[in-house]
């Protein structure tokens, strides 16, 4: 009997086109012979598997290993510069704000050559600039730390409180207390996995300094809300700080008689912060220095 096969191959079928990172794609190699034997219709099914191993870097892939990215107003100079400069050698995303346009705005060329750095002038005080600071950390994919650093000490000297000008009293307290509680309320949906809250604070908060009845009332307000803040929110690590006295335009302010060049400047308190902004304490009370000493 006379038989002929004729050999034909249809193709190499791939299920899927999608670039796998890392992975293989399979190729499927389908051939047929056809053929007519005592009049029946054999087939023959040959498969050959092609592995190819492709690489592929997309953002979803790169995004996995996020930047980490912190928010600090009162950026311009002092204790908020300080930490800002030390973040950006860390290679820290920033968002920094004041309220001089001018300084915050060399602080930003000065450390953008370090790392993405957004600048946004403005006072913690005035709603609007809030929101742009909320949106401007949409934008950055989330925060990891929220330092709540700007302070208004009141008059140069302060006076006492039978004498304290009520409407500037408000300003201290819209400054230190209410605008940290509602950049918190706005920030909190974009804040990360084991992000934390940093409120700076002062002793003033804590002992009763005569003279002290505006700044230090309102930094006792803002150590209270900040503990409730902590018994509400237990996942949230809630930090009060005080950063001991330092070498600040704000302390020349507060001792405007008086020679502070015996102070410690601010960067002598940044090791603590940054070791409650990438550790694992717990919410609580600490003074900057000496969590810093406590981990030495």
């Amino acid at each position: 009997m006379h038989e002929h096969r004729a050999a034909q191959t249809f193709g190499t079928f791939f299920p899927s086109q999608r670039n796998y990172p890392c992975g293989p794609i399979f190729g499927l190699t389908v051939r047929f012979r056809r053929g007519k034997p005592l009049g029946e219709i054999l087939v023959q099914l040959t498969v050959q598997v092609t592995v190819t191993w492709q690489v592929t870097v997309t953002s979803a892939l790169i995004s996995e290993v996020k930047m980490k990215n912190a928010l600090i107003t009162g950026a311009s100079r002092g204790l908020g510069l300080a930490l800002a400069q030390r973040l950006a050698k860390k290679g820290w995303g920033l968002i920094i704000d004041a309220r001089e346009e001018n300084a915050l705005e060399a602080v930003r060329a000065e450390l953008s050559g370090m790392t993405n750095v957004v600048a946004v002038p403005g006072n913690v005080t005035n709603k609007t600039h809030r929101k742009t600071l909320v949106n401007e950390a949409l934008k950055m994919g989330g925060l990891d730390a929220l330092v709540n650093n700007a302070s208004y000490l009141g008059p140069s000297p302060q006076p006492p409180l039978l004498e304290y000008p009520i409407k500037v009293f408000e300003k201290v307290y819209q400054t230190n207390v209410v605008a940290p509680l509602a950049l918190i309320q706005g920030l909190h949906k974009v804040l990360r996995p084991n992000a934390c809250i940093i409120n700076i604070t002062s002793d003033a908060g804590m002992e009763a300094y005569p003279g002290w009845g505006g700044y230090g009332s309102s930094k006792a307000a803002l150590e209270h809300l900040s503990h409730i803040l902590a018994e509400e929110n237990p996942s949230l690590r809630v930090y009060w700080v005080d950063p001991g006295d330092m070498r600040t335009q704000m302390q020349q302010e507060a001792f405007p008689d008086e020679d502070i060049s015996d102070r410690p400047l601010p960067e002598e308190s940044v090791p603590g912060l940054i070791d409650l902004i990438e550790g694992e304490r717990l919410s609580g009370r600490y003074q900057a220095r000496q969590a810093a000493e406590v981990k030495g």
